[in-house]
């Protein structure tokens, strides 16, 4: 199963992209996922993500539309049951 809309950055401080992302009214949602900054965000290309962190002076390690696979959200949504 593929989710058009998932995107996973990969950044020394995910917190902080987090934050950043949370401002933009585009963006469906931003959530952290191991380590990871998951953005829910059906219109927006991969170069324009880039280019909004790099004017931000965040330099990710990676950008890539996010798979889910069956034991993906099996796991993500045990995790949210768990209170993790």
């Amino acid at each position: 199963m593929r989710s058009s809309s998932r995107w996973e950055v990969e950044a020394a401080n995910p917190e902080q992209v987090c934050r950043l992302l949370a401002q933009v009214p585009i963006l469906r949602s931003v959530t952290i996922e191991q380590g990871l900054v998951v953005i829910d965000a059906p219109h927006i290309r991969g170069r324009d993500l880039i280019h909004y962190l790099a004017q931000n002076n965040i330099w990710p390690e990676s950008v890539r539309r996010g798979e889910e696979d069956l034991e993906h959200i099996f796991l993500r949504l045990t995790d949210k049951e768990a209170g993790l």
